[in-house]
């Protein structure tokens, strides 16, 4: 990393100010003409000036940050650097994930799109930006005008690229084994899982023609659009299976990198501080106990026992082989109706084959509980440790995020899902228990309690004014505060499917009202 351009060997002063100036203080520089990178002895900067000493004017530009010493050096035309797009870095696991793009090199106050055109939605400006820098604020507060979280965005004089990066590869970091580009202070995997996205209106490959082509129905089903996780996952860029990605990782050999600063307590790895009122972002226990590599499962819980929303099935009669001939009951089906005990027993399910029309609220025959294959134990006393196995990089860019919290995706993004618009009815409750009023009536069949979607945020749950005896406000729906999708930033433009009810009002065929949710600040 001393070149000015490939192959001219520069002298070291071309970026370190000469005569070795001292810092009075370790946050001053000591020198008018120089920019000072404090010391932090955490990633292994730790001299006796100070820190790092930088001239302030280059042959691209002058600057008055380090960040923008980065960008401007990167930005030349013989280097052509980005942390954006697909990185395939060998040193960072060779993924071929893709970070989108920006309408600018500097990431605050820029506009961030998705390097997928399906996921147009998800334009809008940068709302999180990591600048590893101790004294930066990134506050959370609730947005009650727009129905959404925002994070304070730190100023770009904040953000320390030195803390993650060693350009000289000295290699000065508690256990920093790491060499070459992009010349990191630790390990550092990158996200190899696809990119997770709303469904849209697209004809999904039905794999086992017994689900009608649902877009997460079980695990054969890995096409972009949804969510992509250990049991379906498909390499970045690519439609090749690649399930447990991170099998063999740790910790330490995965995000090395993060913990010189974050320390290794994955069971408590949460900025419990920065929130307004002084609560956890998470929606009930801190998740990346039982979800994130290194987790003990300590705070680990079952999200598949009745009290959540989920009551018992009512069980179907069957007395003979054809619909005329079968002895009908009001069937639940509870996720993919694999709650019913015999293969014998059939019920009302969501989405089975035998319809005329494809409605899922007057399908017949019960199928899908027999394909029901995710692995996660449905039950009441069940509590399944480290279904996921995440990595660091599956939720969380290094860099900046379109999300608070650096976060890079709402997996279960139901409300943009316009798959529903053409192959869903609206509950009316004929094929669905009284006590799932609150969840179900006036609703698509993405937010039904047979819907295979474990962590998905519904408006219904959790709000004790909506007489919900399902839900109290210690189990929400959803699993944490900062990523769900309701508005844009750019435009406040509302995006939803066509049979979502719309943000901020009330729905007088339904006993409890949407414009509930808007102003619980524990919702969105």
């Amino acid at each position: 990393h001393v070149s000015s351009s490939p192959g001219t060997v520069v002298e070291c002063t071309y970026c370190h100010v000469a005569g070795h100036p001292q810092s009075p203080d370790g946050l001053t520089s000591g020198d008018p003409e120089a920019l000072l990178i404090s010391n932090n002895a955490a990633v292994g900067i730790n001299y006796r000036s100070g820190g790092i000493h930088l001239r302030s004017d280059y042959p691209w530009g002058t600057y008055t940050t380090l960040a923008e010493i980065c960008w401007g050096c990167h930005d030349q035309e013989s280097v052509s650097i980005s942390e954006w797009g697909t990185n395939t870095s060998e040193a960072t696991g060779s993924s071929g994930y893709n970070f989108g793009s920006l309408n600018q090199s500097a990431w605050t106050g820029a506009i961030w799109t998705s390097g997928k055109t399906e996921f147009a939605y998800k334009t809008g400006y940068i709302q999180s930006t990591h600048t590893a820098d101790s004294t930066g604020t990134s506050k959370v507060t609730w947005d009650s005008t727009n129905g959404r979280y925002n994070e304070t965005t730190d100023p770009i004089s904040k953000i320390r690229c030195s803390n993650c990066h060693d350009v000289h590869d000295n290699n000065l970091a508690p256990g920093d084994t790491m060499t070459g580009r992009p010349y990191l202070r630790g390990t550092w995997k990158s996200n190899p899982y696809e990119e997770d996205g709303a469904p849209w209106s697209k004809v999904y490959a039905d794999k086992d023609t017994k689900l009608n082509g649902v877009p997460r129905g079980s695990t054969a089903y890995n096409e972009l659009g949804g969510y992509f996780i250990d049991q379906n996952n498909v390499s970045p860029g690519t439609t090749t299976s690649a399930v447990y990605p991170t099998s063999g990782w740790t910790v330490e050999s995965s995000a090395g990198l993060c913990i010189l600063c974050h320390g290794d307590n994955v069971d408590d790895m949460d900025q419990r501080d920065d929130v307004a009122d002084g609560n956890t972002l998470w929606l009930g226990d801190n998740g990346h106990s039982n979800s994130a590599l290194g987790g003990t499962f300590s705070a680990a819980a079952n999200i598949f026992d009745y009290s959540h929303g989920r009551p018992t099935a009512v069980l179907i009669d069957y007395t003979g082989s054809t619909i005329a001939s079968q002895t009908w009951a009001n069937m639940v089906p509870d996720m993919g109706l694999v709650t019913q005990n015999a293969d014998s027993l059939i019920g009302a399910g969501t989405r089975s084959p035998e319809t005329a029309g494809y409605t899922p609220t007057v399908d017949y025959r019960g199928y899908a509980f027999n394909q029901y294959n995710w692995g996660a134990t449905v039950d009441a006393g069940t509590t399944d440790q480290m279904y996921h196995q995440f990595s660091c990089s599956k939720c969380h860019n290094p860099h900046a995020s379109r999300l608070p919290k650096l976060m890079i995706t709402n997996c279960l993004d139901i409300r943009h899902n316009t798959w529903d618009d053409a192959k869903s009815s609206v509950q009316a409750g004929a094929y669905s228990a009284t006590a799932l009023n609150p969840v179900e009536r006036g609703m698509p069949a993405a937010y039904y309690a047979a819907a295979v979607n474990c962590h998905r945020f519904d408006p219904a749950r959790g709000d004790a004014d909506n007489n919900n005896t399902y839900e109290t406000k210690t189990l929400r729906g959803g699993w944490n505060k900062v990523t769900p999708w309701v508005k844009d930033n750019l435009y406040n433009v509302e995006h939803k499917g066509s049979k979502d009810p719309a943000y901020g009002t009330s729905n007088a065929t339904t006993p409890w009202r949407h414009s509930d949710f808007p102003t619980e600040t524990t919702g969105w």
